[in-house]
């Protein structure tokens, strides 16, 4: 092999195993460098901005004092985030497709820094509503635009790892935001800013457009155009994912993964990204694949089994301060934040971990069927046991089940989905469902039920247990599937492929409908 700053041609077919291997460590290394810490910051930045309002209004005095809420209204502006976070989710996803995520992105990231700063200001019921629907449309497409975009960029069993990267941020979200707020609160009151719950807002959106700005410097626009690689990386980065995602299909144009002369090695290289290109980074968003992706029994299933997880994600990180008051009522407003801290913390390492695993055996939904028991037991301890040893330490079952689940989850219509556009609305499609879980998760924890919160308690431990059916259901599909296509029964697929594109009703690649095509389990 040659060195890294050597531009010259490479065969693609012709190299060797541990040529491929030494260029393929060498993309992913410089795409991580760039990618994984701009989408890290960015997730941070939103968890930092949801879960604020829960360290807000464990400050004293408190959000809802401040702004005299009363009965469910702090519970029904938790809700209100979600009705405009849903609803952009697809839109966003489709804009992302024409702009690029490098533009998308850091913009919708900047434009919540901004809501959020105006978060501060607020002085009564109905601006904390306005303030919180702004919040949910400029956030929503934040989580299934990165999933896309890192599916743009890596193969699809090289994506639960990244997804772990940025994801294990969310739950260092709940360590750095715990810290952050007891310090921002700190901070001396003015006329204006006469609370320090309003610090934390200010503050972390002043935090979150910086780090908007640094995040659109670092992202690469696309494999095509990555300033970060050189020409013939650039190539082999888009042929490699056209192999990943086109195993021994063919298109309509005639290209197939064996494309090329041998000998020629740069017309090769370059007819394996053209027909990349033909199927992922130029092709057309069409109505066909988008209602395909609603026929998808994988989409409804993950993204029921998700809306479940949520549950236990959203009612965990917006009321973890809530829960240890009743576990330890005598504690101060600056000892309970950083009592939230030490729960996240083997949380994020073990989010790593798993991922690692899960993209090592390539394998999703034994990994959430593994690890989401530990979310039950949590559960149950927390009801069973009126010890507050025993309950703090089942915080971080709950938190060791929950968040390590979710880059596997995330993965599974990434890595099934080999349409652009059939990814794009399936990702998007999967988290609509997800977040219908914020209206149960934000009115679960009232008052009335502290401090013990069996109910609550008993709730979540509930949809836990759907989630791990669920997700059993899901694997056990793939895994049919999979045999069915081994032996032959879902052959026709291709006669019925041939005649979608010979009717005109849609020019997109046959992707997961191949006979060849085998999902993810």
């Amino acid at each position: 092999m040659s060195s890294e700053g050597d531009a010259r041609s490479i065969s693609f077919a012709s190299m060797t195993h541990e040529e491929r291997e030494v260029m393929a460590r060498r993309i992913k290394r410089k795409l991580d460098i760039r990618i994984v810490p701009a989408c890290a910051l960015l997730w941070l930045m939103a968890f930092l901005d949801r879960a604020s309002v829960g360290n807000a209004n464990a400050a004293s005095p408190s959000l809802s004092t401040s702004l005299g809420l009363q009965g469910l209204q702090f519970s029904t502006a938790l809700a209100v985030f979600y009705i405009l976070y849903v609803v952009i989710e697809i839109p966003s996803n489709l804009v992302l497709q024409r702009v690029g995520g490098k533009i998308w992105l850091p913009a919708i990231v900047f434009g919540w820094g901004v809501v959020t700063i105006g978060s501060g200001f607020v002085r009564n019921y109905g601006g904390l509503l306005a303030i919180r629907l702004m919040l949910g449309l400029c956030e929503g497409g934040l989580l299934p635009g990165i999933v896309i975009y890192m599916a743009h960029m890596y193969k699809r069993h090289e994506l639960s790892q990244r997804i772990a990267y940025f994801y294990a941020s969310a739950s260092l979200s709940g360590a750095f935001g715990g810290l952050l707020a007891a310090g921002f609160i700190q901070i001396p009151r003015t006329d204006t800013v006469d609370a320090g719950w309003r610090w934390i807002f200010i503050m972390e959106g002043i935090i979150t457009c910086i780090v908007a700005v640094i995040a659109y410097i670092l992202l690469p626009t696309d494999l095509k155009t990555a300033e970060c690689l050189t020409p013939d990386e650039r190539l082999f980065a888009q042929a490699r994912l056209y192999e990943d995602y086109n195993q021994g299909t063919k298109d309509p144009q005639g290209f197939t993964n064996d494309v090329g002369e041998k000998g020629d090695e740069k017309a090769e290289l370059n007819a394996i990204a053209r027909a990349h290109t033909l199927h992922t980074a130029d092709e057309k968003i069409e109505a066909y694949e988008v209602w395909r992706t609603f026929r998808d029994p994988q989409v409804w299933m993950t993204g029921f089994g998700y809306m479940c997880l949520c549950v236990s994600l959203y009612s965990f990180s917006l009321f973890i301060p809530v829960i240890i008051r009743g576990i330890r009522p005598g504690v101060s407003a600056t000892q309970l934040q950083l009592l939230t801290v030490p729960v996240y913390v083997p949380a994020t390492v073990m989010c790593v971990l798993m991922a690692m695993v899960s993209d090592r055996l390539r394998v999703r939904g034994p990994i959430i069927l593994c690890l989401y028991p530990l979310n039950i037991i949590g559960y149950i301890m927390l009801i069973a046991s009126a010890d507050p040893q025993v309950q703090y330490a089942a915080l971080f079952l709950v938190a060791l089940g929950v968040y390590p689940s979710v880059p596997a989850l995330l993965a599974i219509l990434p890595n099934n989905c080999a349409s652009r556009t059939k990814r794009a609305t399936a990702a998007a499609l999967q988290l609509i469902i997800a977040n219908c879980a914020a209206y149960p998760a934000t009115f679960i924890y009232q008052a009335k039920y502290a401090p013990r919160y069996i109910l609550p308690h008993s709730v979540v431990l509930g949809f836990s247990c759907l989630t791990w059916l669920t997700f059993l259901a899901n694997t056990l599909y793939c895994a049919y599937e999979n045999k069915a296509r081994a032996a032959g029964k879902r052959d026709g697929n291709v006669a019925k492929y041939e005649e979608l594109i010979r009717s005109g009703k849609s020019a997109a690649p046959i992707g997961d409908r191949s006979p060849d095509f085998r999902f993810t389990i």
